[in-house]
């Protein structure tokens, strides 16, 4: 078994999650390229088709010039979005339970160097979630990560601690973290919006990790509710469907 001290287990797994990172931005943008160009493409589509009802002699060319280049930039679109979309297409399965045992093993070194005790409660053995098991660590980790800029490095002890553990449920399963002395600002509260406006404000204003939180969880259609526990006691839990069975 790997020496937990050994800080290539922590600098391995920050390269596979940073890798994963960069294909999930790389799809973000292209989504939103999407979005914004389909406008662009919407809005080109009906000029030309305006022209051709009233066309005049020197609009003829303009008109099918209009419509050459618009179907040539959509096919563009797609093939990219086609590209982007397939780097995670591959479908799989794994026990939630494990991969937070592998990520606490590699992390709990470098969040104890940080100031933050990371413990692990209860590990359901029974769900199954559909997806990526680095992305599903990666939205872990930058919940993880996230915390350690929550907590006041000049308090008095007992450190900042954060409990971390995986409730089975019949259909999926719950990933808790309790965390005590760590100070989760309000804002964080947007990620549980659904509104086209709120996550607006995510793609604008927020910070990179919170947006890739939001979008992990939504990728693994998964439910945040927040507990405040005061003074700065949190419970955070985000509920997951299991995967469907083989059989399905």
């Amino acid at each position: 078994m790997a020496d937990e001290r050994d800080p290539s287990n922590l600098v391995n797994l920050l390269r596979v999650l940073q890798a994963e990172e960069t294909n999930l931005i790389f799809q973000l943008v292209a989504d939103r390229l999407a979005h914004d160009t389909g406008s662009i493409l919407h809005a080109l589509a009906g000029t030309a088709s305006l022209l051709e009802e009233n066309p005049a002699g020197d609009q003829r060319s303009l008109v099918v010039g209009v419509r050459r280049e618009s179907q040539r930039l959509e096919r563009a679109i797609v093939r990219l979005l086609e590209f982007l979309r397939g780097l995670d297409a591959a479908s799989a399965r794994f026990h939630p339970a494990d991969v937070l045992a592998s990520l606490a093993q590699a992390t709990q070194p470098y969040l104890r160097e940080q100031g933050v005790r990371l413990t692990l409660g209860r590990l359901g053995r029974r769900a199954v979630l559909a997806g990526r098991p680095e992305l599903f660590m990666e939205l872990v980790w930058k919940f993880l990560s996230e915390c350690t800029a929550w907590t006041d490095p000049t308090a008095a002890p007992p450190p900042p601690e954060i409990r971390m553990s995986w409730n089975d449920t019949a259909g999926g399963g719950n990933l808790q973290f309790h965390t005590r002395r760590v100070r989760i600002p309000d804002e964080f509260r947007m990620l549980t919006a659904k509104s086209p406006s709120c996550r607006d404000v995510l793609l604008q204003s927020f910070p990179t990790p919170w947006l890739i939180m939001a979008t992990l969880i939504d990728r693994f259609q998964g439910r945040l509710r927040l507990l405040r526990r005061p003074p700065a006691d949190w419970t955070v839990t985000l509920t997951f469907k299991g995967a469907p069975s083989r059989d399905e």
